[in-house]
């Protein structure tokens, strides 16, 4: 089990995460105060198959064993996914698709892999996330539902770090569990306004990951024309989330990552 959570690099990210992490709640408790305001993915009983659009800010750092850590400042973002909503007799069944690139310069002293930048590096940071979900209801009223989702997430992780000397390059997929939870409600008909936590925590002997997602917004099913389908799903709000692993890649160096992004996040469906 890793124990240095203190001393490592992670440690900082740690204390940013769950002082973001307790904004972010905030936000999530307003939202759900505020129907005028902005539902994660696919929150209703019918199939369906969407698309979505996160457009976010993203702050980021890469670290070794040695020499410091190095930082990115807040870089513009932009993550599509893509989403599938199947019934079954205990729940629906989410399958979610969604891919994110951070190109920056991580600056410092730092190393990373086993490799030394004396002052900074360009970095690339490439993520794509496959994720299946269960969703359970231990509360189903008429206008009000608790969700529970277990579920599994892929995730592949591509580091890119260099300069013109210097260039490491790392790949790493990665299969890990998740739990999540989500309350919605129903302020008016057709609608859906929800807040969702997703997490896990995942520490063995030289690996640690960790992800914190929040959301909240609403839902709206726009109603059809004619009864051969039930229409179009329009979803707005806001989304956090923290990311961090700390692992060995690559040389016998212990590395670690983090990200933390947040911003409004669009989604349309076609509900069968």
């Amino acid at each position: 089990m890793v124990s240095n959570r203190t001393t490592s690099p992670h440690g900082p990210l740690r204390t940013r995460t769950l002082r973001a992490a307790a904004r972010a709640i905030v936000l999530v408790a307003l939202l759900m105060a505020t129907p005028a305001l902005a539902e994660t993915v696919h929150l209703i009983d019918e199939r369906q198959v969407g698309v979505g659009w996160w457009a976010n800010t993203t702050r980021g750092s890469l670290a070794g064993n040695t020499v410091g850590v190095g930082r990115s400042e807040r870089v513009a973002l932009y993550e599509p996914s893509v989403f599938a909503t199947v019934p079954l007799s205990i729940g629906e069944f989410d399958l979610a698709l969604a891919r994110s690139s951070l190109e920056t310069l991580f600056e410092g002293s730092f190393s990373y892999d086993g490799t030394h930048f004396p002052v900074g590096a360009s970095g690339t940071l490439d993520l794509t996330f496959l994720e299946a979900v269960w969703r359970f209801y231990p509360l189903d009223r008429q206008h009000l539902r608790l969700v529970l989702l277990p579920g599994v997430k892929f995730l592949q992780t591509d580091v890119s770090v260099g300069t013109n000397r210097r260039q490491i390059k790392a790949s790493e997929l990665n299969v890990l569990p998740e739990i999540g939870a989500m309350v919605a409600v129903k302020p008016y008909p057709r609608s859906i306004l929800f807040g969702l936590v997703k997490w896990f925590d995942w520490t063995d002997d030289g690996t640690s990951l960790h992800q914190l997602q929040l959301e909240g917004g609403l839902s709206y099913l726009i109603p059809a024309p004619s009864d051969d389908y039930v229409g179009w799903r329009i979803t707005g709000g806001a989304r956090y989330r923290d990311l961090s692993a700390r692992k060995r890649i690559g040389k016998t160096d212990q590395v670690s990552f983090g990200l933390e992004s947040v911003g409004p996040f669009l989604e349309v469906s076609r509900v069968f």
